[in-house]
């Protein structure tokens, strides 16, 4: 293993540098403590995701020859644009490549898609760097299938599309290889995106998880059984609001219902955590990354850019909450300190405070807002549920009072994870290693599982499969991270955390 280690820190000196932009964001109103690199990460390196094939977007026409999907389309669902950039894409739409075949391309979305908001007042507008996007995916995932799947409406239409997508000088067999490729993916993201047909989600909510589910279901699926013939997707019925993400590094457990344990720091020079691996892992999953699993049901064939889902996460590290800009006006202090009473009295005892450029104390999860006092609360309360032993929901109106313990959140996203159930498919007899219900744990899988457990196991088979490459990719993140800040010639400690390392020690070990 050392040997190994340090013949790649030969080679990854030789290749160290951060990708560049010709785009600069310096004339942001506020940084939120993000220099130029961490800017670029977050808005520009892809995660893998491949919602559709580049050429398709582009061959997506109206009848008068303009795009289907150009600025003025996509605004109108919601997404936004940087004002100084030129590009046709919105803010998180990302050109994702082959690495192996640069000649093939794809779009899809990065974290910031999601995760970054812009404010207007004043005649000002603010971009806020991990914001909650009011974009309704649910109406453009809609829309991009609806118009691919117009273009195969007809001959005359396919015709037109694939004369877009391969030339006038493609033969019949190409037309015919397209044709299948729009066929199959039409038939895969179609059946995903219908298992929202139940909710409309709207501006600003989406039910992730959900689509992660469905996923999950549709790649260990039984490819033996016609899709006809299988048994519904998991529904995405449970949309919830989009989190702003700055502070995620800060504490224990991620997600709205808090199922993901964000787990121990291995970074030497920045921070390079397994569990927030495994949970953008997942997040690129929804997003259209490619997932393959093949009949044996033990080799996972994914498009999921490990090194890049490392420095976005390194990246949302350093990003600091936003204050309030002076260019929306002053803050009326009266009020303001009248809100700050408030907020301490009805919500400091679930939700921790923390100054805007505190980005190092630790935020525990605790079970109960007794743990806590409201003057200095230093934790965020687990997902409580509906209801408690002293106050049941047909109770719960205006002439009751709640309990202590009410605290009302939405349980349908946290039910959906935990007890979500499908049929196992490929994993059918083989062996439930992470056990997220404890009576499941060590099992082989029956013919039924939750599916959050099949979600685990195969997030094994993709990054332990490649256990090698993952800790390089890791320690590849660390040298070009020591580089960067220190120069190449920083490497202490980098072998006694992904050189030496035994079974207890290796940080993949616990997935």
């Amino acid at each position: 293993m050392r040997a190994k280690f340090w013949a790649f820190v030969v080679l990854c000196i030789e290749a160290l540098g951060l990708p560049t932009s010709a785009f600069a964001y310096q004339d942001f109103p506020q940084s939120q403590g993000w220099t130029q690199g961490p800017m670029r990460d977050w808005y520009e390196l892809s995660q893998g995701s491949r919602l559709i094939p580049w050429e398709w977007l582009a061959a997506l026409k109206l009848p008068d020859g303009s795009l289907r999907f150009d600025r003025h389309a996509l605004r109108a669902l919601g997404f936004e644009y940087f004002s100084q950039a030129p590009e046709a894409m919105p803010i998180g739409f990302i050109r994702d490549y082959d690495l192996k075949d640069t000649s093939k391309s794809w779009l899809g979305f990065n974290c910031s898609a999601c995760h970054t908001a812009k404010l207007k007042a004043n005649g000002a507008e603010i971009v806020i760097h991990g914001g909650q996007s009011m974009a309704d995916f649910q109406g453009f995932t809609t829309q991009l299938i609806a118009a691919v799947s117009d273009a195969t409406e007809s001959e005359r239409a396919f015709g037109a599309f694939a004369n877009m997508v391969l030339g006038a000088s493609a033969d019949k067999a190409q037309t015919d290889k397209l044709k299948t490729e729009v066929e199959h993916w039409l038939a895969f993201r179609n059946r995903i995106n219908e298992t929202g047909n139940s909710s409309h989600w709207g501006r600003g909510r989406a039910d992730a998880v959900g689509v992660i589910l469905a996923t999950t279901a549709a790649v260990i699926a039984d490819p033996s059984i016609a899709a006809d013939d299988q048994e519904p997707l998991p529904a995405s019925n449970a949309p919830v609001s989009y989190p702003f993400v700055w502070n995620a590094n800060q504490q224990a457990r991620l997600q709205h219902n808090g199922v993901v344990d964000n787990g121990a720091d291995f970074g030497v020079v920045k921070v390079a955590k397994i569990g927030a691996l495994i949970r953008n892992w997942t997040e690129a999953l929804g997003v259209f990354a490619d997932v393959k699993l093949d009949p044996s049901g033990e080799k996972v064939i994914s498009s999921i850019r490990l090194d890049n889902l490392l420095k976005i996460e390194q990246a949302l590290a350093e990003l600091q909450s936003p204050r309030w800009p002076d260019a929306f006006g002053k803050l009326d202090e009266t009020r303001r300190a009248r809100g700050q009473g408030l907020y301490k009295e009805y919500c400091g005892s679930c939700h921790g405070i923390l100054d805007a450029t505190d980005i190092q104390s630790t935020l525990p999860l605790i079970d109960q807002p007794s743990a806590q006092t409201a003057a200095d609360p230093k934790g965020f309360v687990y997902l409580q549920p509906l209801f408690d032993k002293n106050t049941r929901p047909s109770d719960f109106d205006k002439s009751i009072s709640p309990s202590p313990q009410f605290i009302g959140t939405d349980p349908s996203m946290a039910c959906n994870a935990l007890l979500h159930t499908v049929p196992s498919g490929r994993f059918e007899g083989k062996k439930n290693v992470t056990g997220f219900m404890p009576s499941f744990g060590n099992r082989p899988f029956a013919d039924h599982a939750v599916t959050t457990d099949l979600l685990r196991v195969l997030i094994q088979r993709d990054v332990l499969a490649h256990k090698a490459d993952t800790l390089k990719i890791m320690a590849e993140n660390q040298l070009e991270a020591a580089s960067a800040r220190f120069g190449s010639a920083v490497l202490v400690g980098l072998e006694s955390v992904f050189g030496r390392q035994g079974a207890s020690e290796d940080p993949l070990g616990r997935l």
